[in-house]
Protein backbone atom coordinates (compact mmCIF):
# COMPACT_ATOMS: atom_id res chain seq x y z
CA UNK A 1 0.00 0.00 0.00
CA UNK A 2 3.05 2.59 0.81
CA UNK A 3 3.90 1.99 -2.90
CA UNK A 4 0.30 2.83 -4.07
CA UNK A 5 -0.29 6.09 -1.92
CA UNK A 6 3.54 7.49 -2.78
CA UNK A 7 2.47 7.19 -6.73
CA UNK A 8 -0.53 8.93 -6.52
CA UNK A 9 0.29 11.33 -4.33
CA UNK A 10 3.24 12.65 -6.63
CA UNK A 11 0.27 12.35 -9.41
CA UNK A 12 -1.77 14.78 -7.69
CA UNK A 13 -0.34 18.06 -8.98
CA UNK A 14 -0.77 17.01 -12.66
CA UNK A 15 -3.95 15.74 -12.90
CA UNK A 16 -7.06 18.00 -13.39
CA UNK A 17 -9.14 19.25 -10.73
CA UNK A 18 -11.94 16.59 -11.27
CA UNK A 19 -9.64 13.76 -10.01
CA UNK A 20 -9.27 13.99 -6.25
CA UNK A 21 -7.91 11.53 -4.26
CA UNK A 22 -10.01 10.49 -0.78
CA UNK A 23 -9.46 7.94 1.89
CA UNK A 24 -7.75 4.56 0.28
CA UNK A 25 -6.69 5.67 -3.13
CA UNK A 26 -6.75 1.64 -4.61
CA UNK A 27 -10.79 1.70 -3.69
CA UNK A 28 -11.75 5.22 -4.73
CA UNK A 29 -9.42 6.38 -7.84
CA UNK A 30 -11.12 4.79 -11.03
CA UNK A 31 -8.51 3.77 -12.97
CA UNK A 32 -9.40 4.63 -16.34
CA UNK A 33 -10.24 7.81 -15.95
CA UNK A 34 -7.09 8.70 -14.01
CA UNK A 35 -5.06 6.88 -16.85
CA UNK A 36 -7.31 9.09 -19.63
CA UNK A 37 -6.75 12.07 -17.71
CA UNK A 38 -2.59 11.69 -17.52
CA UNK A 39 -1.88 9.93 -21.10
CA UNK A 40 -3.59 13.19 -22.49
CA UNK A 41 -0.62 15.36 -21.25
CA UNK A 42 1.91 15.48 -24.64
CA UNK A 43 5.37 14.60 -24.02
CA UNK A 44 8.05 16.22 -25.82
CA UNK A 45 10.36 13.77 -27.09
CA UNK A 46 11.43 15.32 -30.27
CA UNK A 47 15.25 15.95 -30.10
CA UNK A 48 15.35 14.45 -26.72
CA UNK A 49 18.49 13.23 -25.30
CA UNK A 50 18.86 9.36 -26.20
CA UNK A 51 18.90 8.46 -22.59
CA UNK A 52 15.48 9.65 -22.69
CA UNK A 53 14.11 7.57 -25.36
CA UNK A 54 15.85 4.76 -24.00
CA UNK A 55 13.64 5.42 -21.07
CA UNK A 56 10.48 5.73 -23.00
CA UNK A 57 11.53 2.76 -25.03
CA UNK A 58 11.77 0.92 -21.57
CA UNK A 59 8.28 1.83 -20.33
CA UNK A 60 6.71 1.38 -23.63
CA UNK A 61 7.60 -2.50 -23.10
CA UNK A 62 6.60 -2.56 -20.29
CA UNK A 63 2.88 -0.72 -20.92
CA UNK A 64 2.98 -3.34 -24.14
CA UNK A 65 3.53 -6.49 -21.94
CA UNK A 66 1.14 -5.21 -18.96
CA UNK A 67 -1.25 -5.34 -22.27
CA UNK A 68 -0.88 -8.52 -23.17
CA UNK A 69 -0.98 -9.99 -19.50
CA UNK A 70 -4.52 -8.24 -19.53
CA UNK A 71 -5.50 -9.84 -22.44
CA UNK A 72 -4.44 -13.17 -22.13
CA UNK A 73 -6.06 -13.11 -18.82
CA UNK A 74 -9.40 -11.84 -19.90
CA UNK A 75 -9.47 -14.31 -22.79
CA UNK A 76 -8.83 -17.34 -20.35
CA UNK A 77 -11.41 -15.83 -17.53
CA UNK A 78 -13.87 -15.73 -20.45
CA UNK A 79 -13.21 -19.14 -21.57
CA UNK A 80 -13.17 -20.85 -18.71
CA UNK A 81 -16.14 -18.98 -16.81
CA UNK A 82 -18.55 -20.69 -20.18
CA UNK A 83 -16.87 -23.71 -19.32
CA UNK A 84 -17.53 -23.27 -15.74
CA UNK A 85 -21.04 -22.39 -16.54
CA UNK A 86 -21.80 -25.68 -18.90
CA UNK A 87 -20.01 -27.77 -16.83
CA UNK A 88 -17.57 -28.86 -19.10
CA UNK A 89 -14.19 -28.23 -16.87
CA UNK A 90 -12.74 -31.43 -15.71
CA UNK A 91 -11.46 -31.67 -12.03
CA UNK A 92 -8.02 -30.55 -12.62
CA UNK A 93 -9.30 -27.54 -15.16
CA UNK A 94 -11.76 -26.49 -12.27
CA UNK A 95 -9.10 -26.26 -10.00
CA UNK A 96 -6.87 -24.14 -12.14
CA UNK A 97 -9.82 -21.77 -12.47
CA UNK A 98 -10.05 -21.11 -8.64
CA UNK A 99 -6.25 -20.49 -8.75
CA UNK A 100 -6.63 -18.21 -11.45
CA UNK A 101 -9.03 -16.24 -9.96
CA UNK A 102 -7.69 -15.90 -6.43
CA UNK A 103 -4.72 -14.45 -8.35
CA UNK A 104 -6.21 -12.33 -10.45
CA UNK A 105 -7.38 -10.44 -7.19
CA UNK A 106 -3.90 -10.09 -6.76
CA UNK A 107 -2.53 -9.59 -10.05
CA UNK A 108 -5.14 -6.69 -11.10
CA UNK A 109 -4.00 -4.25 -8.85
CA UNK A 110 -0.49 -4.59 -9.14
CA UNK A 111 -1.02 -4.03 -13.32
CA UNK A 112 -2.33 -0.99 -12.26
CA UNK A 113 0.00 0.10 -9.94
CA UNK A 114 2.50 -0.30 -12.68
CA UNK A 115 0.26 1.74 -15.23
CA UNK A 116 0.16 4.45 -12.99
CA UNK A 117 3.89 4.49 -12.23
CA UNK A 118 4.69 3.96 -15.94
CA UNK A 119 2.32 7.11 -16.25
CA UNK A 120 4.42 9.37 -13.27
CA UNK A 121 8.00 8.24 -15.09
CA UNK A 122 6.55 9.38 -18.50
CA UNK A 123 5.65 13.15 -16.90
CA UNK A 124 9.28 13.08 -15.07
CA UNK A 125 10.96 11.34 -18.36
CA UNK A 126 13.38 14.38 -19.02
CA UNK A 127 14.55 14.97 -15.47
CA UNK A 128 15.66 11.01 -15.50
CA UNK A 129 17.02 11.66 -18.43
CA UNK A 130 19.43 14.67 -16.67
CA UNK A 131 20.55 12.51 -14.07
CA UNK A 132 24.39 11.65 -13.62
CA UNK A 133 25.74 8.66 -15.31
CA UNK A 134 25.26 6.39 -12.29
CA UNK A 135 21.79 7.80 -11.05
CA UNK A 136 20.67 6.80 -14.59
CA UNK A 137 22.19 3.30 -15.01
CA UNK A 138 20.67 2.25 -11.82
CA UNK A 139 17.19 4.27 -12.50
CA UNK A 140 17.24 2.09 -16.17
CA UNK A 141 17.97 -1.02 -14.54
CA UNK A 142 14.99 -0.58 -12.14
CA UNK A 143 12.97 -0.01 -15.26
CA UNK A 144 14.02 -3.10 -17.15
CA UNK A 145 13.39 -5.47 -13.33
CA UNK A 146 9.69 -4.06 -13.99
CA UNK A 147 9.91 -5.22 -17.73
CA UNK A 148 11.67 -8.35 -16.78
CA UNK A 149 8.79 -9.23 -14.76
CA UNK A 150 6.17 -8.04 -16.92
CA UNK A 151 7.89 -10.65 -19.20
CA UNK A 152 7.67 -13.48 -16.93
CA UNK A 153 4.15 -12.67 -16.22
CA UNK A 154 3.36 -12.61 -19.85
CA UNK A 155 4.53 -16.07 -19.78
CA UNK A 156 2.76 -17.39 -16.49
CA UNK A 157 -0.64 -16.26 -17.40
CA UNK A 158 -0.26 -17.31 -21.19
CA UNK A 159 -3.09 -20.06 -22.00
CA UNK A 160 -0.48 -22.81 -22.56
CA UNK A 161 1.47 -22.16 -19.29
CA UNK A 162 -1.53 -21.19 -16.52
CA UNK A 163 1.16 -21.28 -13.89
CA UNK A 164 -1.29 -18.59 -11.48
CA UNK A 165 0.80 -19.73 -8.11
CA UNK A 166 3.72 -18.54 -9.69
CA UNK A 167 2.47 -15.84 -11.32
CA UNK A 168 1.39 -14.91 -7.77
CA UNK A 169 4.73 -15.70 -6.23
CA UNK A 170 6.41 -13.63 -9.01
CA UNK A 171 4.56 -10.42 -8.00
CA UNK A 172 4.66 -10.62 -4.77
CA UNK A 173 8.74 -10.39 -5.30
CA UNK A 174 8.39 -7.80 -8.08
CA UNK A 175 6.68 -5.53 -5.33
CA UNK A 176 9.03 -5.81 -2.92
CA UNK A 177 11.52 -4.64 -5.59
CA UNK A 178 9.81 -1.60 -6.48
CA UNK A 179 9.12 -1.18 -2.58
CA UNK A 180 12.95 -1.21 -1.57
CA UNK A 181 13.42 1.39 -4.75
CA UNK A 182 10.93 3.64 -4.17
CA UNK A 183 11.57 3.41 -0.19
CA UNK A 184 15.96 4.44 -1.30
CA UNK A 185 14.09 7.33 -3.85
CA UNK A 186 12.10 8.62 -0.95
CA UNK A 187 14.88 8.78 1.50
CA UNK A 188 17.22 10.45 -0.21
CA UNK A 189 14.41 12.75 -1.01
CA UNK A 190 14.33 13.58 2.37
CA UNK A 191 17.77 13.40 3.05
CA UNK A 192 17.97 16.57 -0.03
CA UNK A 193 15.30 18.23 1.85
CA UNK A 194 16.96 18.62 5.07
Amino acid sequence: MFATTDILSQLQPYLSHSIRFLGDPVEEVITEKLLADLCSKHLHVLFCPRSVLEIVVVLRQISNQCHQVSCQVISTCETRYKQWTNKSLRSRQRHNYLRMRRSIKFLSPVLQLILILITLELIHVHTAGEQKAPGYQHYLKFLKVILKYTENLVTYTSPEKNKWEEATELTQNALLKIRTVLGKQQLLVQLANS
